[in-house]
């Protein structure tokens, strides 16, 4: 037998289900007068649960959450406004190389106009992608907003 009291898990299982105890928590509930106690505790706290009423809600609850939800009459057409945008600017970008590539090789020290178009097109082929990030993350940030 132990010489110390029971765990609240064993006096639980003692409490409500004496059949699957084992036979040391039995012989030391038998013998003990605190662990009984608190079996007994568990016991009232469980009927009182039990014999509680059912919560009643003076309101609908299926009808406030409806009303939440908040469907969008919008049609589902996609915006195409910022990647026009991102076109045109690319597009600006890329005339103005075209017709002014001698003055703007002018600016560059390198002697080399293939790094010059090197360095441009890498800073073209990064803003690209970026700029498309940024679009898509604020149009999703826009349509959360809209269900608020």
């Amino acid at each position: 037998m132990k010489l110390t009291h029971l765990n609240e898990s064993e006096i639980q299982q003692y409490s409500f289900d004496m059949m699957d105890c084992d036979q040391y928590v039995i012989e030391h509930m038998n013998t003990c007068d605190y662990c009984k106690k608190k079996a007994a505790d568990y016991l009232m706290i469980s009927k009182g649960i039990k014999e509680m009423p059912e919560p009643t809600f003076d309101f609908d609850i299926e009808e406030l959450v409806l009303e939440g939800l908040h469907t969008s009459s919008r049609s589902k057409e996609r915006n195409y406004l910022p990647y026009s945008l991102i076109a045109l600017g690319i597009g600006i970008a890329t005339a103005s190389l075209y017709f002014f590539i001698d003055n703007l090789a002018a600016l560059f020290i390198f002697d080399n106009p293939f790094m010059v178009f090197l360095i441009v097109g890498i800073a073209i082929f990064i803003s690209i992608p970026i700029g498309l990030d940024m679009v898509i993350s604020f149009n999703k940030k826009l349509k959360i907003m809209d269900y608020l």
